[in-house]
């Protein structure tokens, strides 16, 4: 009797064994590097990698243009609100889109002109949004 090769689905272990071991499928074939994993089905794939919902500050900072930047800085001189967020941002080490709190603060921002179309002056608001909220994939 041949040894077979065994791993546990969402693991990258993989075992040469006579018998299935507990949790275990068999795998079609070995495993092609470390950085796959096992799939239920017995084939290795290469997992996608979690979405980071407490994005870096700097790689958040990266995502806003330069005319939205000069907007915000420019609107803070006469509104609070956004005077208090652009403070916060050097303070903080990571913005969390995953909060409410920080679409909400968007959204002001965009009501105050900031995502406007430097070609049209159209408020774009409505797509940049749901952009800076998207989660950070290393």
């Amino acid at each position: 009797m041949a040894k077979r090769i065994y791993a546990v689905p969402g693991e990258s272990l993989e075992q040469y064994a006579l018998t299935r071991p507990p949790g275990a499928v068999e795998m079609a074939g070995p495993r092609p590097g470390p950085e796959y994993a096992a799939q239920s089905d017995g084939t290795w794939t290469v997992p996608s990698p979690e979405p980071v919902y407490a994005v870096p500050k700097d790689i958040w900072l990266a995502r806003l243009t330069k005319p939205e930047k000069r907007r915000a800085v420019a609107l803070s001189n006469t509104d609070d609100t956004v005077a208090d967020l652009l403070v916060s941002l050097t303070a903080w080490s990571e913005i969390d889109v995953d909060e409410a709190e920080t679409e909400n603060l968007l959204l002001y921002m965009g009501g105050q002109g900031v995502f406007v179309d430097e070609m049209t002056g159209e408020d774009i608001t409505a797509a940049r949004v749901p952009e800076l909220l998207e989660p950070w994939t290393p």
